[in-house]
């Protein structure tokens, strides 16, 4: 963003590494960046990090409050937003255009995303016991060209694609008359609101359209194989140069996996050696 004809606004400058009344330099970027982004990461409280960063509580207060403020400033007129009627128009034409569905607004769906420093207070909220690990449920809706226009996580408990649906905020504007319209004609039947691709578990609601798992006429074998292109923007043809480095990076990753694996065996070996000689030294001192 160009602040060069506007002020630069005070919580951008927060983050200045300034001088103290005594003339001594106080808190870099990293410093207040790292406290901000660590209070985000692991929902902790400010005064977990003072050892680490020598921050105090209100320091790291400001720098959550500020770091908030500088995202929501860079990004919200363009990301942080619902579509508006101009979005939806350019999302239900070129659906229609590709898949042959008109009305479409996007395809909806849920996934488990591994929480791998979920604290242990939390650990029983969050844990499935079909999966074995904490992760969180993630509410997602995208369009053909990639963009997420919702988004909703951090619900607790066992929970599947229903469950997060009943308390997610998807459908309030829809409730409330107040969503972007969406006019469409399907034989003859005119509909002015649109809808979201799903799967099966979803249930039956006239904003949702599901495929058919076992199509048994012709007309549903053609919804089948239109709706199953849908998902084709999410995983295009690599370039070229993507094909060269990517399997050299897995490559990378399994050695380095290999070597990690290699070290905790290694250091487990270390560890009952040393159980070991620890017994036998005791019983032979101690055994007469």
């Amino acid at each position: 963003m160009n602040f060069s004809q506007t002020p630069i606004p005070e919580y951008f400058t927060y983050f200045h590494q300034r001088r103290d009344a005594c003339g001594l330099l106080g808190f870099t970027i990293i410093q207040k960046v790292t406290s901000a982004i660590r209070q985000l990461a692991y929902a902790a409280t400010a005064v977990l990090f003072d050892e680490y960063l020598h921050t105090g509580e209100q320091t790291a207060y400001d720098c959550l409050n500020k770091f908030c403020k500088c995202i929501f400033h860079l990004y919200a007129t363009e990301y942080l937003r619902k579509p508006t009627a101009q979005d939806v128009q350019r999302s239900t034409t070129k659906h229609a255009q590709i898949h042959r569905f008109p009305g479409m607004l996007g395809s909806i769906n849920c996934m488990h995303w591994r929480w791998r420093n979920c604290p242990a207070r939390w650990k029983g909220h969050y844990t499935r016991g079909d999966h074995g690990y904490t992760s969180i449920m993630l509410e997602a809706v995208a369009s053909y060209d990639g963009w997420f226009w919702h988004a909703f996580f951090g619900t607790a408990g066992s929970n599947n694609d229903i469950n997060v649906l009943n308390q997610s905020d998807l459908f309030n504007d829809f409730l409330a008359g107040e969503a972007p319209p969406c006019t469409f004609t399907v034989n003859g039947c005119t509909f002015d609101k649109g809808y979201y691709l799903a799967d099966g578990i979803y249930p039956e609601w006239s904003t949702l359209v599901k495929s058919f798992r076992n199509p048994i006429d012709p007309k549903q074998s053609k919804f089948k194989n239109s709706s199953c292109r849908f998902i084709d923007w999410y995983d295009p043809p690599m370039c070229a140069r993507s094909v060269a480095i990517i399997p050299g990076l897995l490559e990378a990753i399994n050695r380095a996996e290999a070597g990690m694996n290699a070290a905790k065996t290694e250091v487990k070996i270390y560890k009952w050696l040393l159980v070991v000689v620890c017994v036998w030294f005791a019983l032979s001192k101690f055994g007469n």
